[in-house]
């Protein structure tokens, strides 16, 4: 099959998890506007995250997609 995302299956800290906005369950399906569909694009997109000021990540929920905005100080 074809990744179309990765799901959020544990998240440890409730309190962070809460203030991100992510929910167990949640597919994380872009960033910044790429599609996750490897864990090699997973890595890439971390590894160049570290030069970005802020980061979209688009989520699935259910049948609602969200896109969720952070920003890095």
């Amino acid at each position: 099959g074809k990744i179309m995302g990765f799901k959020i299956t544990k998240l440890k800290d409730k309190a962070l998890s809460d203030m991100a906005g992510l929910k167990e369950g949640d597919i994380a399906t872009r960033v910044n506007g790429e599609r996750i569909d490897s864990i090699q694009k997973v890595l890439d997109l971390y590894h160049n995250s570290k030069d970005q000021e802020k980061i979209d990540l688009e989520i699935k929920r259910g049948n609602v997609i969200k896109t969720l905005t952070y920003y890095i100080n």
